[in-house]
């Protein structure tokens, strides 16, 4: 509409300026001399009027010009709704050197868009995860390279990506002993700056603020969508030690660094339930091991639910393996027309729970992600605008409740269907 109406105004222009230059034209060959012949004013009036067809020509062109720079700056200025949390989470743990191809073909042929990282971790290479997802939108955005993609609205903006993060404290066994701060992320929010570029020498508000700007940097973005303080498996870190850094954190949520905050292997109902009253920003992510040893999360579940805290489930496939290739499983599979690796995801989602996958092979990424579509009847994960709607099947897709217990059953946790 605002293309039509600037073109509009210098056509209404040019006309009155025709209008005017016929008239002007008109007085001027009337004072001429009357020796002068009808064809020499026909000419001239002919170089008149192409000349003005020229000069409307080129006021169309810069109020097309000026219309298209005021309608990207508008566009520029106005800021992109951000992503939310994703059914899928593509976790790249141990993914190395392979991480930003596999980053980059989770987005592009998977379709996934929420994304999982660590800095300062051994086992993660967050340099490389930015590389991908950078790699992955400008690919997508390019309508020359297609190859591949999937159907599924596949990201090609940073705001169509959550992606998430982790802070490791530096005396946990899974810190990157090879990582260096750079001298100006020492600094706290209360302008405390560490004399040394070893972390070893920072509080923990130094290590948090150094940290996040290290993230931030090589994920290539200008905020954060999530950052997890990382605990170490079953081994809670210090209380007091815990609750520091999430001040620091807080303060980079108001500053609009991070949007959510959540916490890695927690399994002790009454820690969280302390954090959860002393955090003045709430946790809204606890990221769990989906494990017999760790109850598969059922002291937690209640809680979580209650307060809507999403549970990130990991090590779905490798904690459960024996009961993945067994029996029970393959036949429920088998009946409800899936593979059994689809099952315990599909099983895990209707325990309201968001899987954790790091698969490097497009075919399973593209079969994960089709059981969360199957219990997604909205636009979330990349649904395609405009396509008919499929109604959410969570229990039709794995049997139902009968099913479902005889999986728990299997587990070898009954508990899991009863909440």
């Amino acid at each position: 509409m605002r293309r039509k109406n600037a073109a509009a105004s210098p056509d209404a222009d040019a006309t009155a300026a025709t209008s005017n230059s016929t008239s002007a034209l008109t007085e001027s060959g009337s004072n001429r001399s009357s020796n002068k012949s009808s064809t020499s004013r026909r000419r001239f009036s002919s170089i008149c009027a192409g000349l003005l067809l020229v000069y409307v020509f080129q006021r169309n062109r810069s109020a097309s010009i000026l219309e298209s720079s005021s309608s990207n700056s508008s566009n520029s200025a106005k800021e992109r709704k951000k992503a939310n949390a994703g059914k899928l989470v593509y976790g790249t743990n141990k993914h190395f050197a392979s991480t930003a191809a596999n980053v980059a073909q989770a987005i592009r042929v998977g379709g996934y868009h929420h994304i999982a990282t660590a800095g300062r971790h051994a086992n993660y290479n967050e340099t490389a995860c930015g590389e991908g997802w950078t790699q992955a939108v400008l690919l997508s955005s390019s309508s020359s390279d297609n190859a591949g993609r999937s159907t599924r609205g596949t990201a090609t903006s940073r705001e169509d990506l959550f992606l998430q993060t982790m802070f490791v404290a530096d005396n946990n066994p899974d810190f990157d002993k090879s990582w260096k701060p750079l001298p100006r992320d020492n600094t706290d929010s209360s302008g405390a700056t560490a004399t040394a570029t070893k972390s070893g020498s920072m509080t923990i508000a130094q290590q948090v603020q150094s940290s996040v700007q290290s993230s931030l940097r090589n994920l290539q973005t200008s905020y954060l969508d999530a950052v997890l303080y990382h605990n170490l498996k079953s081994k809670l870190d210090p209380y007091d030690k815990v609750l520091e850094a999430w001040r620091e954190l807080e303060r980079l949520v108001d500053r609009g660094i991070i949007r959510y905050l959540g916490i890695t292997n927690i399994h002790d109902l009454g820690y969280l339930k302390r954090l959860y009253k002393d955090a003045r920003i709430k946790p809204t992510i606890i990221q769990n091991r989906f494990h017999s040893n760790r109850q598969f999360n059922v002291p937690l579940r209640a809680f979580i639910q209650e307060r809507q805290i999403a549970w990130q489930a990991f090590w779905i496939l490798t904690g459960n393996g024996g009961v993945v290739s067994g029996k029970v499983a393959q036949e429920l599979a088998r009946k409800n027309g899936i593979t059994p690796q689809q099952y315990i995801f599909a099983f895990v989602l209707s325990l309201g729970a968001t899987p954790m996958i790091g698969s490097k092979s497009a075919k399973h990424l593209q079969e994960d992600m089709d059981i969360a579509m199957r219990f997604d009847s909205g636009a979330a994960d990349g649904k395609d605008a405009g396509a008919t709607p499929v109604e959410p099947q969570p229990l039709l897709l794995i049997g139902g409740d009968a099913d479902r217990q005889r999986f728990a059953q299997a587990l070898g946790n009954a508990d899991l269907v009863a909440i």
